[in-house]
């Protein structure tokens, strides 16, 4: 088990480790045969996601690797921005 506090873990992990990161490694190999899968998304506000996950299986171990990418524009909270006084 391998626990990382507070920020540290978002050097690894990325900006929604902030606070902090708690992994659990398992023994054994329960991985039967190499395998790859994909993931695509899209969405309002040009939101899209897309990833690659693969696992490669030899006689004695395993590899497991994931990649993947989550952006949008997002959208404005406020109604009706141009009219707000940000200096209030």
């Amino acid at each position: 088990i391998e626990i990382l506090y507070g920020a540290s873990g978002s050097s690894i992990y990325g900006s929604d480790a902030m606070g902090g990161v708690i992994q659990i490694f398992t023994k054994g190999n329960n991985v039967e045969q190499s395998n790859v899968s994909t993931t695509v998304g899209y969405g309002s506000n040009n939101h899209y996601q897309v990833g690659l996950t693969g696992q490669l299986k030899n006689e004695t171990s395993s590899l497991s690797l994931g990649v993947s990418r989550n952006e949008t524009d997002g959208f404005n909270a406020i109604a009706n921005s141009s009219s707000y006084d940000y200096n209030a």
